[in-house]
């Protein structure tokens, strides 16, 4: 029975990494293809959720759609004129992509839309229950892509933002990931910090940048003694819970702490410590068809 599991567990771990490559790779051109053309009646489909319903972008007078529309027009400006580079997708250094490649990664980004609302959506939560000075926090920073709708998200207020931003900017090592995470090891070894400070060089004012592995860096770091707005975007478990115990007694009351790992299937050992942890807190968890969660805290 053991060796069964084990068994299923290497079939799965080898399906994660086929889904991954597959999800950045030229293959994917093909798909869409296929998918436009024998789903025409569907509206919106990408990360891991697909709807025939109209996205809330469309036919719509709302001025804070309205503002998000205007935030993702301007990343997909920059992507073009190569100002914001993507990793992730697979984008090189300024001045090394084809015309057609960077349109590719612009579908890519497109797929993520939803995701990126409710970035946008948590921050203007947060932002509305803030009365003081409004420190946000990001882990797992990747190329700036998330917390680029955060800062957009923003408008002057009578209090400053202050953007705490931690991640390693290097490959995922053995010792924060369990058994269940391995097929992350290595990952994101492409990262380069100094990319992203340029991606987000119109808002370094507001930056406070703690390079290094978590949750080592934490306590070393310069931190917030009180937050309005936490997204962790670890993708492995034990930093995940690391950070929930650094900063949840410094979260406000009416606080947004936004998940991105929580329901995907790659990622069940963090939804099992997220769900552990808030388990006798007050506060609501909300789960997104996207696999992001959203705790408030009361």
């Amino acid at each position: 029975m053991r060796e069964r599991e084990r068994e299923k567990f290497r079939f799965f771990k080898i399906l994660i990494k086929i889904d991954k490559y597959f999800f950045f790779s030229s293959l994917k051109i093909l798909y869409r293809y296929f998918r436009s053309y024998f789903l025409r009646n569907l509206t919106f489909t990408g990360w891991g959720m697909t709807t025939a319903t109209n996205p809330p972008w469309t036919y719509n007078n709302n001025n804070e759609i309205i503002k998000f529309e205007e935030i993702n027009n301007k990343l997909i400006q920059y992507i073009k004129e190569e100002k914001f580079i993507l990793t992730q997708f697979g984008m090189k250094e300024k001045g090394k992509n084809k015309k057609g490649e960077i349109e590719n990664y612009l579908l890519t980004l497109n797929e993520l839309k939803w995701r990126h609302l409710i970035v946008y959506f948590s921050f203007l939560l947060a932002k509305k229950f803030t009365h003081k000075e409004m420190n946000i926090v990001e882990c797992g920073v990747c190329d700036g892509l998330a917390i680029f709708y955060a800062i957009n998200a923003y408008t002057k207020m009578n209090y400053d933002l202050k953007v705490y931003l931690y991640d390693s900017w290097q490959k995922m090592k053995r010792k924060h990931l369990n058994d269940q995470e391995l097929h992350h090891l290595g990952d994101y070894n492409y990262l380069n910090v100094n990319i992203t400070k340029n991606n987000l060089r119109d808002y370094s004012e507001n930056l406070i940048f703690n390079v290094g592995y978590i949750p080592e860096v934490l306590a070393l770091s310069n931190y917030p003694k009180y937050l309005s707005w936490l997204h962790i975007d670890l993708n492995s478990s034990y930093p995940t819970m690391e950070v929930l115990k650094f900063f949840y007694e410094k979260l406000n009351s009416k606080g947004i702490i936004l998940f991105d790992d929580y329901g995907h299937k790659s990622y069940e050992p963090t939804k099992y410590v997220i769900d552990n942890f808030f388990n006798n807190l007050n506060g609501q968890l909300i789960a997104f068809p996207t696999g992001q969660a959203m705790f408030i805290k009361v």
